[in-house]
């Protein structure tokens, strides 16, 4: 499993309702996983809920992509734990 920006240790995945196969770029299996489009595109997907549990799954603006290159993984983490607890202003980012 690929962490950080180590590329060279990235595999492909099949994204779920993403279609085509993706490079898997980080995984925690507990939470997120960041997956690479053929079109450069950066996807997060965050498992978000409790009880009823549910994938959200968005592209990342500049901004984000932006801070992703300057702390990788560590701004991935985060992300994904502010997308856990306040789901909603992604909702309308979900692919």
């Amino acid at each position: 499993m690929a962490r950080g920006n180590d590329m060279s240790k990235a595999r492909l995945v099949p994204a779920i309702g993403q279609g085509p196969t993706m490079k898997e770029v980080i995984h925690d299996p507990s939470h997120h996983r960041l997956l690479e489009a053929g079109d450069g595109s950066l996807i997060l997907e965050v498992e978000c809920g409790t009880t009823a549990v549910f994938l959200l799954t968005f592209v990342l603006n500049d901004d984000e992509r932006q801070e992703y290159r300057k702390r990788g993984a560590e701004y991935i983490k985060q992300l994904a734990w502010q997308v856990y607890d306040h789901p909603e202003p992604y909702l309308g980012r979900s692919k």
